[in-house]
């Protein structure tokens, strides 16, 4: 049953260590693992095959109102876990690569949890007539108690398209669906886009399609769908 708490979180909640671990396998060519964030591509110039596994823990990390007596507070643990993989090669002698990466993830962030996320948007309408729990601006439920797979693919074209010096072209596309214990209905995210790696990792443009799902409060299915595009320039120093 569920175990309430009267008192104040401060002393119960401070003191809760938080563990984490992720072990990979490197089948083909080894990655550099300097940093917490492995490169999305080597733009052909390695042959990569990664296998890996990871989990979160935290117990007493989230907490919320007692349904029997709001005046309650549950501490809830939270555990996550979640097995990936990533195949990176070049293909033939034209300077194309494929890039692909899957993933299988197992969030616990407590009973009912869900949140919604969405990049930064100056707008902070919502959709008129339309009682949704996605909020305001173009943010949908992207993380919630429940299971997630996601995968996404990207093909380098050849050099020749553009010139030697004018970099490459990578089409990709990418989809997300969450099954979440908030929502009666799957939760399904697609992308797809263009990047223009102008010269190599060093300056890249991106032009981006997103469709996400638009869920009803009343009866925490999908009502609609909205798209969005987004154009950016990254530059690494």
């Amino acid at each position: 049953r569920d175990f309430c708490l009267s008192r104040g979180l401060g002393d119960v909640y401070k003191r809760q260590p938080q563990t984490s671990a992720y072990v990979m396998y490197q089948f083909l060519d080894e990655e550099s693992n300097l940093t917490p964030y492995m490169t999305g591509t080597y733009l052909g110039k390695k042959k990569v095959f990664n296998i890996g596994a990871g989990f979160q823990y935290q117990s007493n990390a989230m907490w919320r109102n007692s349904y029997i007596n709001t005046r309650d507070t549950i501490l809830e643990q939270m555990f996550n876990y979640a097995i990936d993989a990533y195949y990176d090669a070049p293909i033939g002698t034209k300077g194309m690569a494929i890039s692909a990466y899957v993933t299988a993830m197992h969030l616990g962030y407590g009973k009912n949890y869900i949140r919604n996320q969405g990049v930064m948007n100056p707008a902070d309408g919502v959709l008129a007539g339309t009682a949704t729990i996605n909020g305001t601006g173009n943010a949908f439920p992207m993380m919630g108690t429940g299971n997630i797979v996601a995968g996404q693919v990207g093909l380098l074209l050849p050099k020749n398209i553009l010139g030697e010096k004018n970099g490459q072209l990578q089409p990709y596309v990418m989809v997300l669906h969450g099954n979440f214990d908030r929502l009666q209905q799957g939760m399904f995210q697609y992308d797809a886009g263009l990047n223009w790696y102008i010269s190599g990792y060093r300056s890249k443009l991106t032009l981006n399609y997103q469709n996400r799902p638009i869920f009803s409060s009343t009866d925490l299915k999908e009502s609609d769908r909205k798209s969005m595009v987004v154009l950016q320039f990254q530059i690494a120093i």
